[in-house]
């Protein structure tokens, strides 16, 4: 198996040590994630939420780990939030000065997760681990892009007794999936906001 070997490898180098092996190999047990819809049952005809079941992917593990170093670059976007108490201690507090006319404006975007272009959301994660651990980074870079490569490339799911592959975005179920999309979506809001005409950026900006 192509994760057991670059694991082997990890090791074989000091990069991981046995009980990092261990944790990060595919579980015994590992099976094929499935495929499932969660209904929207707030929404006109009730469309579904996709997700992949995947607890026992072989990739779960990889994901977690790179998880734990997203969560940490998360928190530190400026635009962070993290619920709805978060945000309106923001607004209503003291450093937020409102305007007669300002407007309070909500966005959403359509099917995040599986809108994310796979390499260029590598490429903003691997840009943010870089920032935020400089010479503390887990393992080098091009180990970190391997995993999440595993992860999003090697996203097989089961459905009505077939098997596919996505091959766009990334999957609801994996556990570094919304830190992975916050990552993302900071790198579009950034450029957007850095780039927005003069005077014409939002006095309070935040997802």
């Amino acid at each position: 198996m192509e994760i057991e070997t670059f694991l082997t490898f990890l090791e074989i180098r000091k990069l991981i040590d046995k009980n990092c092996h261990r944790f990060l190999s595919p579980s015994p047990r590992v099976k094929i994630p499935t495929f499932h819809m969660l209904p929207r049952i707030h929404k006109q005809n009730c469309p579904g939420r996709p997700m992949i079941a995947g607890c026992s992917s072989p990739t779960r593990a990889l994901s977690q780990y790179l998880d734990h170093y997203l969560k940490p670059i998360v928190k530190k976007i400026p635009s962070y939030i993290k619920d709805t108490n978060h945000f309106l201690q923001i607004v209503l507090g003291p450093d937020v000065n409102f305007r007669k006319g300002d407007l309070l404006v909500t966005m959403d975007v359509n099917s995040l997760y599986t809108n994310i272009p796979q390499d260029e959301g590598i490429r903003c994660c691997l840009q943010a681990l870089q920032n935020h651990y400089n010479e503390d980074l887990p393992l080098p870079l091009i180990h970190l892009e391997q995993m999440f490569t595993f992860i999003l490339k090697r996203n097989y799911f089961e459905f009505n007794k077939r098997v596919f592959l996505q091959i766009h975005g990334t999957a609801m179920g994996s556990p570094f999936a919304p830190n992975f999309a916050n990552i993302f979506m900071h790198q579009c809001e950034k450029y957007i906001l850095d780039n927005a005409p003069h005077n014409r950026t939002p006095l309070v900006w935040k997802r």
